[in-house]
């Protein structure tokens, strides 16, 4: 596996939180109303919200799912990959950074790197020069 490969991974987890953020933003737009009882005749613009909006969340709903379903093979494949890697410090840096979504700082700090996450970026960036 490529680290290309692994980069459009996170790109793919990155595109099902913007597709979920987005459905739930169109949930709320769809079932919030402010409409008083006046007796009054509507005004044009005012109608059925959910119904408007009931074609783009089932889109959504879609490429969610397809996002999901996508995801979950490409998790399967990094998971045989990460079992052919013989360090275990990059194997270990590989799943907290593709899988879990860690920033390297936040790996350096999980794995006691002092300097912040750069040595173990380092040490992956160098196990993916040399394959």
């Amino acid at each position: 596996m490529t680290r290309q490969e692994l980069n459009a991974y996170i790109k793919l987890k990155s595109r099902l939180v913007q597709c979920e953020e987005m459905h739930e933003s169109l949930m709320d737009a769809a079932s919030t109303t402010t409409t008083t009882l006046t007796g009054m005749p509507r005004k044009p613009g005012y109608g059925d919200k959910i119904g408007n909006y009931a074609p783009s969340l089932a889109d959504l709903s879609e490429r969610i799912r397809f996002l999901k379903e996508e995801i979950g093979r490409q998790t399967k494949d990094i998971l045989t990959f990460i079992k052919t890697v013989d360090d275990e410090r990059v194997r270990v840096f590989i799943r907290l950074y593709y899988l879990e979504g860690l920033s390297w700082p936040d790996i350096g700090d999980a794995v006691g790197d002092v300097s912040g996450g750069e040595k173990s970026r380092k040490i992956c960036d160098a196990y993916f020069r040399g394959r």
